[in-house]
């Protein structure tokens, strides 16, 4: 696998790589903390001058639903940085 620094490169899209470095970096981390095997989906696709970032882990969701609502909400506390470093950016 590629890193992300040397697929925007080779594609010409250096002047990206500071918030795609950004954008994939935390993510990545959240998978690897949040998935229970050391396997993830990481995915960069860039169409119509947008870069589009994709993690996929195999965290299981949780059965009760109490206990959902709270990893839920851990997640997503999580990734707020993020949203705030897209929505900055016109992104989402």
């Amino acid at each position: 696998m590629l890193p992300t620094r040397e697929v925007l490169t080779t594609h010409g899209l250096r002047d990206m790589l500071d918030p795609a470095l950004r954008s994939v970096g935390e993510p990545t981390a959240l998978a690897a903390q949040f998935t229970e095997s050391a396997n993830f989906y990481l995915s960069l696709r860039y169409r119509a001058d947008i870069l589009r970032v994709i993690v996929y882990g195999d965290h299981p969701c949780c059965t009760q639903p109490h206990l959902a609502t709270a990893c839920d909400t851990r997640r997503r506390a999580a990734l707020r940085l993020l949203a705030c470093f897209c929505h900055a950016r016109d992104g989402d």
